[in-house]
């Protein structure tokens, strides 16, 4: 399930959509105006929807006045660093 693990960094209704990041960054959004699966590709769907939220894959920070700033994809992230800090 996507609550599980969702530090509750943001949370709020835009276009009403609800927003979530994860501990590890990734940005979760869920919404009745939003992904409605990928076009022939059900397998991939499937894997990308978790309990209603779509896991987008990006990573991201969220600053001061909600603003989302994308840094990366989950998938490009080195592992022990979050958000893409260290080298």
């Amino acid at each position: 399930m996507a609550g599980e693990g969702i530090s509750p960094v943001l949370k709020w209704n835009m276009f009403s959509w609800a927003i979530w990041m994860l501990q590890k960054g990734e940005l979760l959004v869920k919404g009745g105006n939003g992904f409605l699966g990928y076009y022939k590709n059900r397998g991939a769907t499937e894997e990308a929807l978790d309990d209603g939220w779509y896991c987008t894959g990006d990573t991201v920070n969220i600053m001061d006045k909600n603003e989302i700033v994308y840094l990366d994809r989950v998938k490009d992230m080195r592992e022990g660093y979050p958000h893409g800090q260290g080298s």
